[in-house]
């Protein structure tokens, strides 16, 4: 196993650090808006972008795991915590989704991917929680229509987080890594 450079170490340390405080404050201040349980887990997973571009896949997964941690042992909105428990991830996880050189299997492997994050928030907001809210069939109707559309939102976050992405390796890197 190869030694690494104690500075260099202790950067990525510092950096992830720093991002995953960055991450927690994002869906702190999202948790006072009202739509925040949904879209504060999306941005505060834009943090992990530079981690798992600059150092590797391990470190990213392990800034995840920190933030989702201390988000369910702080985050005065639990909902929001377990939705970036089980959407957090995705930017880890897009990192490979993108080497699928078909379009159409790449579009497949998101919805599928997205399918079972949407099943394992509901299955924790539900059965650990115990928040159910579906209690008429038409409520039932009206959270399909919910993740339906949320589909398409997803989408449009993927393509959000290309543009961090290259943002970062356009602008930011050069400022923030020296």
């Amino acid at each position: 196993m190869a030694r690494t450079d104690p500075k260099k170490a202790g950067k990525r340390m510092a950096m992830s650090g720093l991002l995953s405080a960055l991450a927690l404050v994002f869906m702190i201040l999202f948790s006072v808006i009202g739509v925040g349980a949904y879209a504060g887990p999306f941005v505060a997973s834009l943090v992990l972008i530079p981690i798992v571009d600059e150092y590797d896949v391990r470190t990213a997964l392990i800034s995840y795991a920190a933030i989702a941690a201390l988000g369910l042992l702080i985050m005065p909105d639990r909902e929001l915590a377990v939705v970036f428990l089980c959407y957090g991830w995705y930017p880890i996880a897009e990192t490979f989704i993108n080497c699928i050189d078909s379009k159409p299997l790449q579009l497949l492997v998101k919805l599928i991917v997205y399918a079972l994050m949407l099943g394992a928030v509901y299955a924790i907001l539900s059965f650990v929680m115990g928040i159910n809210e579906i209690d008429s069939p038409e409520l039932l109707y009206g959270y399909g229509a919910m993740a339906f559309a949320g589909y398409f939102i997803f989408l449009y976050f993927s393509k959000a987080f290309a543009a961090v992405r290259y943002q970062w390796h356009a602008r930011w890197k050069k400022r923030i890594m020296r």
